[in-house]
């Protein structure tokens, strides 16, 4: 077992010493000035040097072909710069110990765009993305999921706007649609509740950004009690039925007083 574990270890220190063998400064002055150094694993760094490593503004191309151009801090990917990869994505803006980290852009290939905050080498934070079929979110983002607060606006001008779990509607949301706007309510991406908010003529005013919609807005989606599950009399609520139809107005004696309507707002 000794004599085993000597010849491994004596077969790692061969192979770690040929590819040192491998990597070679091939133009310049790669301690401390510029030049061009050829890594052991085929990737290529041209620009400033410190010490040995890459330092100050540089280019490294690797041998999967996909390309770093920008800012680097002892060896490693640091400040603002851009990367070009196999994939044909192309990101520009900071990053941190040679990952993608603080704010950038990333314009992914098949069209898609997002900007905004980065951690983990992936959007997190504010952030806007922009869908290629014109719908856009804005929001928090966590790990690369839509996580937390935010607006999705189809390109039909239609918009969810409320909380999401791991790219699914969680919790109490407002939906524009159709011109009619609705209170909803999710859980994990499943509708458990929907009442309409506002009529056509109010919905006409949506997205002026004035002070008195956004108070009409606060007053109008006032959460309506839940009388599927509680008992409602002599007052206001609704009351979703197994068909998935919805009454709105007011109740009697546990039962409403005018008809059903059907109201779905997904996409």
């Amino acid at each position: 077992m000794q004599l085993l574990n000597r010849l491994a270890l004596l077969v790692s220190f061969v192979y770690m010493t040929i590819l040192q063998l491998n990597a070679t400064c091939i133009s310049g002055n790669c301690y401390n000035g510029k030049g061009t150094y050829l890594y052991a694993d085929g990737s290529k760094y041209t620009g400033s040097f410190l010490q040995g490593k890459a330092h100050g503004k540089g280019v490294i191309v690797y041998k999967d072909g996909h390309k770093y151009e920008g800012d680097f801090e002892k060896g490693k990917k640091h400040g603002l710069g851009k990367e070009i990869f196999k994939t044909r994505d192309v990101y520009t803006g900071e990053f941190v110990l040679g990952k993608i980290a603080g704010k950038g852009r990333m314009q992914f290939y098949n069209g898609d765009v997002y900007f905004g905050e980065w951690k983990y080498e992936a959007p997190h934070g504010q952030g806007r993305y922009d869908f290629l079929n014109g719908d856009v979110y804005e929001g928090t983002f966590a790990k690369g999921k839509l996580n937390g607060s935010g607006r999705l606006t189809l390109k039909d001008n239609s918009y969810y706007d409320g909380t999401w779990v791991n790219n699914k509607k969680h919790g109490e949301v407002t939906c524009f649609v159709n011109g009619k706007l609705y209170a909803q309510i999710y859980s994990a991406g499943n509708l458990l509740s929907q009442i309409e908010i506002m009529n056509d003529q109010d919905a006409n005013d949506i997205g002026k950004n004035n002070e008195s919609n956004e108070l009409t807005l606060t007053q109008t989606t006032k959460p309506l009690k839940d009388c599927t599950t509680q008992y409602c009399d002599n007052e206001s609520g609704f009351l979703k039925y197994g068909d998935g139809s919805l009454y709105t107005g007011e109740f009697i004696g546990g039962q409403g007083q005018g008809q059903r309507r059907m109201y779905i707002c997904k996409w």
